[in-house]
Protein backbone atom coordinates (compact mmCIF):
# COMPACT_ATOMS: atom_id res chain seq x y z
CA UNK A 1 0.00 0.00 0.00
CA UNK A 2 1.35 3.35 -1.00
CA UNK A 3 -0.17 6.41 0.91
CA UNK A 4 0.80 10.15 0.25
CA UNK A 5 0.65 12.87 2.91
CA UNK A 6 1.28 16.79 2.08
CA UNK A 7 2.00 19.38 4.01
CA UNK A 8 1.89 23.18 3.07
CA UNK A 9 -0.07 26.61 3.51
CA UNK A 10 -3.47 26.65 3.21
CA UNK A 11 -3.67 28.34 -0.34
CA UNK A 12 -1.45 25.94 -1.38
CA UNK A 13 -3.44 22.65 -0.25
CA UNK A 14 -6.84 23.97 -1.39
CA UNK A 15 -5.89 23.59 -4.92
CA UNK A 16 -4.95 20.03 -4.89
CA UNK A 17 -7.68 18.89 -2.29
CA UNK A 18 -10.75 17.70 -3.58
CA UNK A 19 -12.72 18.43 -0.17
CA UNK A 20 -11.34 21.72 0.96
CA UNK A 21 -15.01 22.98 2.41
CA UNK A 22 -15.64 26.14 3.75
CA UNK A 23 -15.66 24.81 7.09
CA UNK A 24 -11.58 24.13 6.80
CA UNK A 25 -11.11 27.91 5.84
CA UNK A 26 -13.08 28.89 8.96
CA UNK A 27 -10.98 26.81 11.26
CA UNK A 28 -7.65 28.40 9.50
CA UNK A 29 -8.90 31.78 9.75
CA UNK A 30 -9.98 31.17 13.38
CA UNK A 31 -6.11 30.18 14.15
CA UNK A 32 -4.53 32.50 12.48
CA UNK A 33 -6.41 35.35 14.14
CA UNK A 34 -5.13 33.94 17.48
CA UNK A 35 -1.74 34.31 16.31
CA UNK A 36 -1.22 30.34 15.29
CA UNK A 37 0.92 29.18 12.39
CA UNK A 38 -1.20 27.13 10.37
CA UNK A 39 -0.22 24.32 8.29
CA UNK A 40 -2.64 21.86 6.50
CA UNK A 41 -2.24 18.28 5.68
CA UNK A 42 -3.67 16.45 2.84
CA UNK A 43 -3.61 12.56 1.04
CA UNK A 44 -4.51 9.74 -0.67
CA UNK A 45 -4.11 6.17 -1.20
CA UNK A 46 -2.26 5.64 -4.64
CA UNK A 47 -2.74 2.59 -6.47
CA UNK A 48 0.03 0.61 -7.03
CA UNK A 49 1.09 0.58 -11.31
CA UNK A 50 -0.05 4.29 -10.59
CA UNK A 51 2.44 4.63 -8.56
CA UNK A 52 5.24 2.29 -10.41
CA UNK A 53 4.35 4.32 -13.70
CA UNK A 54 5.16 8.15 -11.51
CA UNK A 55 8.34 6.34 -10.03
CA UNK A 56 10.12 6.07 -12.76
CA UNK A 57 9.44 9.60 -14.22
CA UNK A 58 10.65 11.16 -11.03
CA UNK A 59 13.87 9.20 -10.98
CA UNK A 60 14.05 9.97 -14.44
CA UNK A 61 13.38 13.76 -13.68
CA UNK A 62 15.98 13.51 -10.74
CA UNK A 63 18.97 11.83 -12.87
CA UNK A 64 18.40 14.71 -15.80
CA UNK A 65 20.68 17.30 -16.26
CA UNK A 66 20.47 20.62 -18.13
CA UNK A 67 17.79 24.13 -17.11
CA UNK A 68 15.07 21.67 -17.68
CA UNK A 69 15.48 19.40 -14.79
CA UNK A 70 13.79 21.55 -12.19
CA UNK A 71 10.42 21.95 -14.69
CA UNK A 72 10.60 17.75 -15.07
CA UNK A 73 10.81 17.48 -11.00
CA UNK A 74 7.98 20.20 -10.62
CA UNK A 75 6.21 18.54 -13.63
CA UNK A 76 6.53 15.17 -11.73
CA UNK A 77 5.44 16.20 -8.14
CA UNK A 78 2.32 17.61 -9.73
CA UNK A 79 1.18 14.82 -10.93
CA UNK A 80 1.16 12.53 -7.78
CA UNK A 81 0.46 15.69 -5.66
CA UNK A 82 -3.09 16.01 -7.02
CA UNK A 83 -7.04 14.86 -6.46
CA UNK A 84 -5.64 14.58 -2.46
CA UNK A 85 -8.41 14.23 0.35
CA UNK A 86 -7.93 16.66 3.48
CA UNK A 87 -6.61 15.55 6.62
CA UNK A 88 -6.60 18.60 8.74
CA UNK A 89 -5.07 21.54 10.49
CA UNK A 90 -2.46 22.09 12.72
CA UNK A 91 -1.57 25.20 14.36
CA UNK A 92 1.35 26.04 16.48
CA UNK A 93 1.62 29.12 18.93
CA UNK A 94 5.33 30.90 17.67
CA UNK A 95 6.42 32.71 20.94
CA UNK A 96 8.39 36.05 20.39
CA UNK A 97 12.00 35.67 22.05
CA UNK A 98 12.49 38.20 25.36
CA UNK A 99 13.31 41.39 24.46
CA UNK A 100 12.06 41.66 21.04
CA UNK A 101 9.17 44.24 21.48
CA UNK A 102 11.67 46.38 23.16
CA UNK A 103 14.63 45.79 20.21
CA UNK A 104 11.45 46.91 17.59
CA UNK A 105 11.01 49.64 19.72
CA UNK A 106 14.55 50.92 20.14
CA UNK A 107 15.67 50.12 16.02
CA UNK A 108 12.57 52.19 14.80
CA UNK A 109 13.91 55.21 16.96
CA UNK A 110 16.89 54.57 15.35
CA UNK A 111 15.00 55.94 11.91
CA UNK A 112 15.75 52.30 10.91
CA UNK A 113 12.62 50.87 8.83
CA UNK A 114 11.33 47.55 9.49
CA UNK A 115 9.15 45.24 7.08
CA UNK A 116 8.10 41.90 8.04
CA UNK A 117 8.82 39.18 5.53
CA UNK A 118 7.14 35.84 6.45
CA UNK A 119 5.41 32.44 4.83
CA UNK A 120 2.16 32.85 6.95
CA UNK A 121 -0.64 33.72 6.73
CA UNK A 122 -1.78 37.65 6.66
CA UNK A 123 -3.66 37.47 9.80
CA UNK A 124 -0.67 35.59 11.35
CA UNK A 125 1.35 38.17 10.49
CA UNK A 126 -0.63 41.33 11.69
CA UNK A 127 -0.69 39.75 15.01
CA UNK A 128 3.19 39.30 15.55
CA UNK A 129 3.63 43.03 14.15
CA UNK A 130 1.27 44.34 16.71
CA UNK A 131 3.10 41.64 19.71
CA UNK A 132 6.33 42.93 18.97
CA UNK A 133 5.37 46.48 18.59
CA UNK A 134 5.73 47.22 15.03
CA UNK A 135 2.37 48.35 14.63
CA UNK A 136 0.27 50.60 16.72
CA UNK A 137 -3.30 50.59 17.27
CA UNK A 138 -3.48 54.05 15.88
CA UNK A 139 -1.60 52.65 12.08
CA UNK A 140 -3.67 52.76 9.07
CA UNK A 141 -3.64 48.70 7.61
CA UNK A 142 -3.62 48.46 3.93
CA UNK A 143 -4.45 45.22 2.92
CA UNK A 144 -3.25 44.72 -1.15
CA UNK A 145 -3.63 40.61 -1.40
CA UNK A 146 -5.95 40.15 -4.41
CA UNK A 147 -3.97 40.06 -7.16
CA UNK A 148 -6.65 40.49 -9.79
CA UNK A 149 -7.41 43.98 -8.11
CA UNK A 150 -4.18 45.21 -7.56
CA UNK A 151 -3.76 47.97 -10.01
CA UNK A 152 -6.96 49.84 -9.01
CA UNK A 153 -5.88 49.25 -5.00
CA UNK A 154 -2.35 50.77 -5.39
CA UNK A 155 -4.45 54.46 -7.06
CA UNK A 156 -6.68 54.35 -4.13
CA UNK A 157 -3.44 54.32 -1.69
CA UNK A 158 -3.34 57.71 -0.04
CA UNK A 159 0.41 58.24 0.59
CA UNK A 160 0.02 61.57 2.13
CA UNK A 161 -1.18 60.26 5.52
CA UNK A 162 0.95 59.30 7.90
CA UNK A 163 1.50 56.01 9.65
CA UNK A 164 -0.10 53.64 7.26
CA UNK A 165 0.98 50.02 6.77
CA UNK A 166 0.57 47.64 3.46
CA UNK A 167 0.08 44.36 3.78
CA UNK A 168 1.19 42.76 0.78
CA UNK A 169 0.97 38.52 0.21
CA UNK A 170 3.13 36.81 -2.34
CA UNK A 171 0.87 36.68 -5.10
CA UNK A 172 0.35 40.18 -5.09
CA UNK A 173 4.37 40.59 -5.03
CA UNK A 174 4.18 38.26 -7.94
CA UNK A 175 2.06 40.54 -10.00
CA UNK A 176 3.85 43.60 -9.40
CA UNK A 177 7.54 42.19 -10.54
CA UNK A 178 6.02 41.10 -13.27
CA UNK A 179 4.66 44.49 -14.62
CA UNK A 180 6.71 47.53 -14.71
CA UNK A 181 3.77 49.81 -14.24
CA UNK A 182 2.94 48.61 -11.43
CA UNK A 183 6.07 48.35 -9.89
CA UNK A 184 6.34 51.80 -10.58
CA UNK A 185 3.34 52.54 -8.60
CA UNK A 186 4.44 50.43 -5.90
CA UNK A 187 7.55 52.04 -5.41
CA UNK A 188 6.61 55.65 -3.92
CA UNK A 189 3.71 53.51 -1.46
CA UNK A 190 7.00 51.71 -0.66
CA UNK A 191 9.00 54.59 0.55
CA UNK A 192 6.28 56.36 2.53
CA UNK A 193 5.17 53.36 4.45
CA UNK A 194 6.17 53.18 7.57
CA UNK A 195 6.63 49.32 7.91
CA UNK A 196 5.18 46.76 5.49
CA UNK A 197 4.33 43.24 6.16
CA UNK A 198 4.87 40.75 3.22
CA UNK A 199 3.15 37.24 4.04
CA UNK A 200 2.63 34.10 2.21
CA UNK A 201 5.91 34.48 0.63
CA UNK A 202 8.14 31.75 -0.83
CA UNK A 203 12.26 31.94 0.34
CA UNK A 204 12.91 32.86 -3.63
CA UNK A 205 10.30 35.98 -3.45
CA UNK A 206 12.04 37.20 0.26
CA UNK A 207 15.21 37.23 -2.05
CA UNK A 208 13.19 39.17 -4.67
CA UNK A 209 11.60 41.65 -2.50
CA UNK A 210 15.48 42.26 -0.87
CA UNK A 211 16.70 43.34 -4.04
CA UNK A 212 13.68 45.11 -5.18
CA UNK A 213 14.46 47.29 -2.04
CA UNK A 214 18.89 47.67 -2.67
CA UNK A 215 18.02 48.41 -6.73
CA UNK A 216 14.46 50.39 -7.00
CA UNK A 217 14.30 51.83 -3.58
CA UNK A 218 18.13 52.52 -3.40
CA UNK A 219 18.05 51.56 0.46
CA UNK A 220 21.07 49.66 2.11
CA UNK A 221 19.15 46.70 3.51
CA UNK A 222 19.99 44.13 6.57
CA UNK A 223 18.44 41.18 6.92
CA UNK A 224 18.11 38.73 9.77
CA UNK A 225 16.50 35.08 9.96
CA UNK A 226 16.51 31.82 11.75
CA UNK A 227 15.48 29.09 9.39
CA UNK A 228 16.79 27.83 6.04
CA UNK A 229 13.55 29.94 4.17
CA UNK A 230 15.65 32.85 5.06
CA UNK A 231 19.13 32.11 3.30
CA UNK A 232 18.44 33.50 0.24
CA UNK A 233 16.92 37.05 1.97
CA UNK A 234 20.27 36.61 4.37
CA UNK A 235 22.59 36.03 1.17
CA UNK A 236 21.10 38.45 -0.84
CA UNK A 237 21.01 41.70 1.60
CA UNK A 238 23.84 43.75 2.28
CA UNK A 239 24.43 42.70 6.11
CA UNK A 240 22.81 39.49 6.66
CA UNK A 241 22.19 38.15 10.40
CA UNK A 242 21.34 35.03 11.46
CA UNK A 243 19.88 33.64 14.75
CA UNK A 244 21.19 30.48 15.49
CA UNK A 245 17.97 28.82 17.53
CA UNK A 246 15.45 26.25 17.70
CA UNK A 247 15.26 25.74 13.93
CA UNK A 248 18.73 24.55 13.50
CA UNK A 249 22.26 26.80 11.93
CA UNK A 250 21.33 27.00 8.36
CA UNK A 251 20.56 30.44 8.80
CA UNK A 252 23.41 31.20 11.13
CA UNK A 253 25.91 29.26 8.66
CA UNK A 254 25.10 31.60 5.66
CA UNK A 255 25.25 35.15 7.25
CA UNK A 256 27.50 37.57 7.86
CA UNK A 257 26.84 37.60 11.26
CA UNK A 258 25.31 35.03 13.68
CA UNK A 259 23.80 36.19 17.41
CA UNK A 260 21.87 34.02 19.27
CA UNK A 261 18.89 36.23 20.22
CA UNK A 262 17.05 38.80 18.45
CA UNK A 263 17.49 41.52 20.88
CA UNK A 264 21.63 41.15 20.21
CA UNK A 265 20.86 42.83 16.70
CA UNK A 266 20.33 46.64 18.94
CA UNK A 267 23.72 45.92 19.95
CA UNK A 268 25.35 45.14 17.03
CA UNK A 269 22.92 47.58 14.86
CA UNK A 270 23.15 50.67 17.01
CA UNK A 271 26.46 50.66 18.81
CA UNK A 272 29.07 48.21 16.82
CA UNK A 273 27.87 49.61 13.62
CA UNK A 274 27.79 52.96 14.44
CA UNK A 275 31.07 52.71 16.46
CA UNK A 276 32.31 50.98 12.50
CA UNK A 277 31.40 53.41 10.64
CA UNK A 278 32.88 56.33 12.80
CA UNK A 279 36.34 54.30 12.84
CA UNK A 280 35.90 54.12 8.78
CA UNK A 281 35.37 57.75 8.13
CA UNK A 282 38.62 58.25 10.16
CA UNK A 283 40.58 56.34 8.74
CA UNK A 284 39.68 57.50 5.11
CA UNK A 285 40.31 61.11 6.58
CA UNK A 286 44.17 59.61 7.58
CA UNK A 287 44.66 57.43 4.73
CA UNK A 288 44.39 60.93 2.68
CA UNK A 289 46.44 62.90 5.38
CA UNK A 290 49.04 60.06 4.98
CA UNK A 291 49.49 60.06 1.15
CA UNK A 292 49.29 63.90 0.63
CA UNK A 293 52.16 64.14 3.18
CA UNK A 294 54.39 61.45 1.36
CA UNK A 295 53.66 63.04 -2.12
CA UNK A 296 53.76 66.99 -1.52
CA UNK A 297 57.61 66.17 -0.48
CA UNK A 298 57.88 64.47 -3.67
CA UNK A 299 56.47 67.33 -5.51
CA UNK A 300 58.26 69.92 -3.37
CA UNK A 301 61.43 68.37 -4.07
CA UNK A 302 61.15 67.98 -7.82
CA UNK A 303 61.53 71.66 -8.31
CA UNK A 304 65.08 71.42 -6.14
CA UNK A 305 66.78 68.46 -8.32
CA UNK A 306 65.37 70.01 -11.42
CA UNK A 307 62.37 67.35 -12.32
CA UNK A 308 65.36 64.54 -12.88
CA UNK A 309 62.85 61.91 -10.93
CA UNK A 310 65.38 61.72 -7.89
CA UNK A 311 63.64 60.62 -4.90
CA UNK A 312 64.11 62.80 -1.91
CA UNK A 313 63.68 59.56 0.23
CA UNK A 314 65.38 56.06 0.40
CA UNK A 315 63.14 52.88 -0.42
CA UNK A 316 64.00 51.64 2.51
CA UNK A 317 62.62 54.78 4.12
CA UNK A 318 59.62 54.56 1.54
CA UNK A 319 58.81 50.98 2.99
CA UNK A 320 59.24 51.91 6.75
CA UNK A 321 56.94 54.97 6.23
CA UNK A 322 53.81 52.89 4.18
CA UNK A 323 54.46 49.80 6.96
CA UNK A 324 54.09 51.65 10.01
CA UNK A 325 51.65 54.10 9.09
CA UNK A 326 49.59 52.00 7.40
CA UNK A 327 49.46 49.72 10.01
CA UNK A 328 49.86 50.73 13.36
CA UNK A 329 46.99 54.02 13.39
CA UNK A 330 44.56 52.08 11.95
CA UNK A 331 44.75 49.71 15.08
CA UNK A 332 44.80 52.29 17.63
CA UNK A 333 41.66 53.89 16.11
CA UNK A 334 39.89 50.37 16.36
CA UNK A 335 40.83 49.35 19.73
CA UNK A 336 40.49 53.12 21.15
CA UNK A 337 38.09 54.99 19.45
CA UNK A 338 34.61 54.98 20.86
CA UNK A 339 32.87 58.85 19.97
CA UNK A 340 30.33 57.53 22.36
CA UNK A 341 30.01 55.05 24.89
CA UNK A 342 28.01 51.70 24.12
CA UNK A 343 25.18 52.67 26.88
CA UNK A 344 24.44 56.18 25.59
CA UNK A 345 24.25 54.54 22.07
CA UNK A 346 21.22 52.12 23.36
CA UNK A 347 19.66 54.89 25.21
CA UNK A 348 19.97 57.66 22.58
CA UNK A 349 19.27 55.37 19.47
CA UNK A 350 18.70 58.72 17.63
CA UNK A 351 22.75 58.57 17.41
CA UNK A 352 22.51 56.02 14.90
CA UNK A 353 21.01 58.98 12.70
CA UNK A 354 24.17 60.47 11.75
CA UNK A 355 26.06 57.54 10.04
CA UNK A 356 22.63 57.07 8.29
CA UNK A 357 22.89 60.70 6.95
CA UNK A 358 26.50 60.73 6.01
CA UNK A 359 27.80 63.12 9.35
CA UNK A 360 31.21 61.61 9.19
CA UNK A 361 32.19 61.32 6.04
CA UNK A 362 30.63 64.46 5.20
CA UNK A 363 33.39 65.95 8.41
CA UNK A 364 36.19 64.03 7.46
CA UNK A 365 35.85 65.56 3.73
CA UNK A 366 35.72 69.38 5.14
CA UNK A 367 38.33 68.73 7.35
CA UNK A 368 40.35 67.85 4.30
CA UNK A 369 39.57 70.23 2.18
CA UNK A 370 39.22 73.64 5.02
Amino acid sequence: RTFIICKGADSVIAEICTDFDAKAVEKVEQFSLEGLRTLCFAGRDIPENEFRLWHEKWLKAQNSFGPERKDLIDSAAKEIECELSFIGISGIEDRLQVGVPQAVSTLLRANIKIWILTGDRGETATNTAYLSRLLKPHHLLVNLLNPLTIAKDLLEIDTSGPGFVPIVSGSVFAQIFKDTALMDAFVPIALQARALIACRLSPLQKAQITQFVQDRLNKTTLAIGDGGNDVGMIQMAHVGVGINGLEGSQAARSADFSISKFRFLVKLLLVHGAWSFHRISRVILYTMYKNFILVLCQFWFAFVNGFSAQSAFSSFLLLLYNSVFSLAPPIIIGITDQYVTAPELIKHPQLYQFGQKGKFVRSSVNYLLF
